[in-house]
């Protein structure tokens, strides 16, 4: 797996995964909830790399204290999963984190230049 070495090899990244589109070929609106974000697993590669950027963030902001990911099956159609984040603490994600994410899972190339 070869390293990201600059923002530059972090845009390309996204680049190559970009957020599925709805039928008029809008960008989906992702949402985070108690179980994280929980779609069917053809949508979720976006939401992986983004969530990857969230939670370097989030530690960071948290004084590079631990923060955990989660990849969830589910009961559910064999194709549905999900991602959720673990604070510090090991519980849920605060919900200030919560915002980010979402905004972080729905913001365009341009909008997230800000977070790196």
């Amino acid at each position: 797996f070869p390293a990201l070495k600059s923002d530059d090899d972090l845009l390309r990244l996204l680049e190559k995964y970009p957020l599925p589109t709805e039928n008029g070929g809008a960008p989906m609106k992702f949402q985070y909830g108690t179980a994280g974000f929980r779609y069917d697993a053809s949508l979720l590669d976006s939401i992986m790399v983004r969530v990857g950027i969230l939670v370097a963030v989030r530690s960071f902001s948290l004084d590079n204290q631990a923060v955990g990911v989660m990849v969830t099956a589910s009961h559910n159609d064999e194709s549905y999963n999900g991602v959720k984040v673990a604070d510090p603490n090991g519980g849920m994600m605060a919900p200030d984190g919560e915002a980010l994410a979402v905004q972080m899972a729905n913001a365009s190339l341009e909008e997230l230049r800000v977070f790196i």
